[in-house]
């Protein structure tokens, strides 16, 4: 009951009505506790405090986003092993496509951040607060509703799932191959940074035959790795953009 009545004042009575109105139509549903979500599209630029950003959020969601795609895999592909399925949900669940996914989902409209929009596009923030979203999502709805939205909202509109069988997602193995195939020499050369009390960043270069092809930072070094080898990737032909 206590549910019904706040998403009733939400959606017609709060003073918030309008941001209520622009999350649903992200979402399909009126939210509960608004505060949550507005946690969810605060960037740490905006606020450092732990519990004020999306930081915790972000976490969650990548977990319930991680959960979910897993399990809906699992139920598709009854007869296929566990590296294939792995591999499938790299596809889906990567940074890459949390920042897509952010874009498509207008997550930016949302986004309370003191970034400029160049150093918005550079950096994962956007697909770090859809991440945070679904962590919300989870917090606010539960996970079987949650696991709804992302089927009705996410996979079924935004992913060819046949399609993604043919396509390429270890970049790091592809470029392995490639040079090895070529007889070329090759090296990642990563670097560790500390940008924040509890935070690092990792940047990662990678090198064929002396020159420097692909480079990448990321919060996580395996990433900055398959990052730098994916743009390196898509310059040698592997790979489409």
């Amino acid at each position: 009951m206590f549910a019904l009545f706040r998403q009733f004042y939400n959606k017609y009575l709060s003073p918030d009505k309008p941001f209520v109105n622009k999350l649903r139509t992200v979402i399909g549903i009126t939210p509960i506790h608004l505060n949550i979500y507005k946690t969810a599209f605060t960037h740490s630029s905006k606020h450092a405090e732990v519990g004020r950003n999306n930081e915790r959020l972000e976490l969650l969601g990548d977990s319930v986003f991680d959960l979910v795609v897993s399990e809906y895999l699992y139920k598709r592909y009854p007869y296929r092993d566990e590296g294939f399925l792995s591999e499938m949900r790299s596809k889906i669940v990567s940074r890459q496509q949390s920042n897509i996914l952010a874009r498509k989902l207008g997550i930016d409209q949302f986004l309370e951040s003191k970034l400029s929009e160049d150093r918005l596009k550079r950096s994962s923030s956007l697909g770090n607060a859809f991440e945070a979203l679904l962590g919300a999502l989870y917090l606010d709805l539960g996970y079987k509703r949650t696991r709804k939205i992302i089927y009705d909202k996410i996979l079924y509109i935004h992913f060819n799932i046949n399609e993604l069988e043919d396509t390429m997602v270890n970049f790091k193995s592809a470029i392995i191959q490639f040079c090895q195939q070529q007889n070329l020499p090759f090296e990642f050369k990563t670097s560790e940074e500390q940008i924040g009390k509890n935070r690092k960043k990792f940047s990662s270069e990678l090198y064929i035959d002396g020159k420097r092809i692909g480079k990448a930072s990321r919060h996580n070094k395996k990433q900055a790795e398959q990052a730098a080898a994916q743009k390196a990737a898509i310059q040698l032909g592997l790979t489409k953009p």
